[in-house]
């Protein structure tokens, strides 16, 4: 199992996008924005279309909340005593730069 994940991750850490690889990731974004979210107006069908990406990707999805939901490409999580008291975020910016955002709990 360990050499077949390795052999599909690719040498980036992420999916090679083989057709089979394409095809999972275009069902989970498809699945999740087909999703009917009732009683928020932040998880939009374009949210959640990212979220099911970063899942069928990565395994996990972050959003930075604000006044609207914020993609995250990294990030980082510091504890003590097993409670998470700081996040770090590294959210992707116009023209491929990217900006941290620290926050405290």
């Amino acid at each position: 199992m360990v050499a077949r994940e390795s052999w599909l991750t690719g040498a980036s850490g992420m999916g090679e996008l083989t057709s089979a690889v394409q095809t999972s990731v275009g069902l989970w974004e498809g699945c999740l924005s087909l999703a009917d979210v009732i009683g928020t107006d932040m998880l939009s069908r374009r949210n959640m279309a990212l979220a099911g990406r970063a899942l069928a990707l990565r395994g996990e999805a972050v959003f930075l909340i604000r006044d609207r939901l914020v993609p995250a490409i990294d990030w980082d999580i510091s504890t003590r005593d097993g409670i998470p008291r700081a996040y770090r975020l590294t959210i992707p910016e116009a023209g491929g730069g990217r900006g941290t955002v620290a926050a405290k709990k």
